[in-house]
C-alpha cells in the first residue's frame, strides 16, 4: 500500500497534515529523531486525543549539546492516513507549542520506504501492511546516569 501526502516546508523540514477523530493534526517529520513528540502540553494533547494516557515514566530526549527529560505518553491508536500505530507512545513538550502539532520520528517508519520528494512537495509511504505495533527500547548511550530511548515499529 502506498500513502502519498503533500508537504508544506518548515525550516526546509517537511510537514504533513493528518487527521484524528477529534481535530487536525500538523506533524513535521524528522529523518534524525528516534521518538515522536508533541509539541504542547498534555492537557493539549487530549484536545486531539482524548483516550490518551500519561504515563508514569519520563524518557531523556537530546538535541544539539542539549538534553531535557520529557513526559511519555500513550495514545491507543494513531492513524497516518490509513497506516494504524497501535498503543503509541511519544514524548510531550510541555511547554508553548511550536508550528507543528507532532514531531514524528524515522523510527515510525522503519517497516516503510519512506521518500520525501521536495520539488513535488509530496511525502509518500509505502508498505506491506496498515498495522503496526510499537513499543519503546533502550538505544544504549547513556547521559548523566540516563539511558536514551527510541521508538520500536512492530509488525502486527
Amino acid at each position: 500500500m502506498t500513502e502519498t501526502f503533500h508537504i508544506d516546508l518548515i525550516d526546509g523540514r517537511p510537514m504533513i497534515h493528518i487527521q484524528s477523530e477529534y481535530a487536525p493534526i500538523r506533524a513535521l517529520i524528522d529523518t534524525g529523531a528516534n521518538l515522536p513528540m508533541f509539541s504542547g502540553t498534555f492537557a493539549d494533547l487530549q484536545n486531539i486525543f482524548p483516550d490518551a494516557v500519561l504515563m508514569n515514566n519520563t524518557v531523556l530526549i537530546g538535541g544539539i549539546n542539549t538534553y531535557a527529560e520529557y513526559h511519555l505518553v500513550n495514545i491507543p491508536l494513531f492513524q497516518v492516513g490509513s497506516i494504524s500505530f497501535k498503543q503509541f507512545k511519544a514524548a510531550v513538550w510541555n511547554k508553548a507549542k511550536y508550528e507543528y502539532d507532532f514531531l514524528l520520528s524515522e523510527t515510525m517508519f522503519e517497516k516503510a520506504d519512506l521518500n520525501i520528494h521536495f520539488r513535488e512537495e509530496t511525502l509518500m509511504i509505502r508498505t506491506d501492511r496498515n498495522e503496526f505495533g510499537t513499543i519503546l527500547v533502550d538505544v544504549g548511550s547513556e547521559v548523566n546516569g540516563r539511558v536514551h530511548k527510541r521508538l520500536k515499529i512492530l509488525a502486527m
